[in-house]
């Protein structure tokens, strides 16, 4: 896993998709840039100084783990595309590299949350179970053994 960055465009609390039309009119005006197409996921290259790839996947051009370099990067194309660089915690990133709570993700990242407390929940109820499945295991073995040794 790692630390999953996005470049995504969003009007309210919709996304308005990154296309790869987009892609190839922008990789047409910069020579910096280029564009894979491939079956599964096209990729987006920067191959100046600090080469970075990014892969097109449902409007949204994601990378991971990019440095400060790499992040860089990432807010020019943001911003050539008109759009925006957010974090797995559904931070914007700002050009300072500082970050924001942007109001269009108010409710993704509280259904996010959401989702999160419920995998919790059920993670927890598996290991009551799972703990009360092996306290049995040992008094029936407790209680076999008391019998049998007495």
């Amino acid at each position: 896993m790692g630390y999953h960055v996005a470049i995504i465009r969003t009007s309210g609390e919709e996304n308005d998709s990154i296309t790869l039309a987009e892609l190839q009119d922008h990789s047409a005006r910069n020579s910096d840039w280029t564009l894979e197409t491939t079956e599964s996921h096209p990729s987006y290259t920067y191959t100046g100084a600090t080469p970075l790839t990014c892969w097109l996947t449902d409007g949204e051009l994601w990378t991971t783990n990019p440095d400060e370099e790499g992040l860089k990067i990432m807010l020019g194309l943001a911003s050539d595309l008109g759009a925006r660089v957010r974090g797995d915690e559904f931070e914007t990133y700002n050009d300072d590299l500082t970050t924001y709570n942007h109001p269009d993700d108010v409710k993704a990242k509280g259904q996010a949350a959401e989702s999160g407390e419920e995998l919790m929940r059920k993670a927890r109820k598996r290991q009551w179970k799972l703990n009360l499945s092996i306290a049995s295991f040992f008094i029936v073995i407790a209680l076999i053994a008391s019998r049998c040794s007495g």
